[in-house]
C-alpha cells in the first residue's frame, strides 16, 4: 500500500475547512470545492486569489495545510465610498471652476487697468511684476490718472 497524506484546504480564518483529501505519495493534488469567498467587511469586498501552503500542490510529500488567500476588490466600492468620491470629484470641479473665473477677473481688472498705459509703462509694469511677485494695479491705474 502507498503512502497518503491528509491535505487540509481552509478558509481564510485557518478554522474552517472547505476541502479534505488523502492524497498518495507524490501525487499532486487539486482543490475540489466550489470557488471560496469572503464576505464583505465595512463595506470591502475580496476576491480569492489563491492558496497559501508551505508544501509543494504538485508533488504531496506529507500532510499539508492550505490556506485561502484574498485581496481587496478596488473595482467594487461601496454605494457611500463611491458617493463620497463623486461628491469629492465635483467640489473639486467647483473650486476649479472659481479659480479660473477668479483669474478671468483678475486678468480682466489689468486689462483695464492696463489699457491706456504706453508700451513703455507696460514693460515696468511687467518688470515690477516679475520682481516683486505681483503688483496693486488699481494703484497703478490711479497713478496713471494723476
Amino acid at each position: 500500500m502507498d503512502e497518503q497524506f491528509t491535505v487540509i484546504f481552509y478558509d481564510e480564518d485557518r478554522k474552517t475547512i472547505l476541502d479534505k483529501q488523502e492524497v498518495g505519495k507524490g501525487e499532486n493534488v487539486k482543490y475540489q470545492g466550489k470557488t471560496p469567498e469572503k464576505s464583505l467587511e465595512n463595506g470591502i469586498q475580496y476576491t480569492f486569489i489563491g492558496w497559501e501552503t508551505t508544501g509543494n500542490m504538485k508533488c504531496v510529500m506529507e500532510n499539508m495545510e492550505i490556506y485561502a488567500k484574498y485581496e481587496e476588490d478596488s473595482k467594487n466600492i461601496s454605494q457611500d465610498e463611491k458617493l463620497m468620491f463623486e461628491m469629492s470629484e465635483k467640489n473639486a470641479e467647483n473650486a476649479n471652476l472659481n479659480e479660473v473665473m477668479e483669474s478671468g477677473q483678475k486678468l480682466s481688472g489689468a486689462e483695464k487697468a492696463t489699457r491706456d498705459m504706453s508700451l513703455e509703462q507696460k514693460r515696468d509694469l511687467v518688470s515690477e511684476v516679475m520682481e516683486k511677485g505681483s503688483v496693486d494695479l488699481g494703484r497703478e491705474a490711479e497713478n496713471e490718472r494723476d
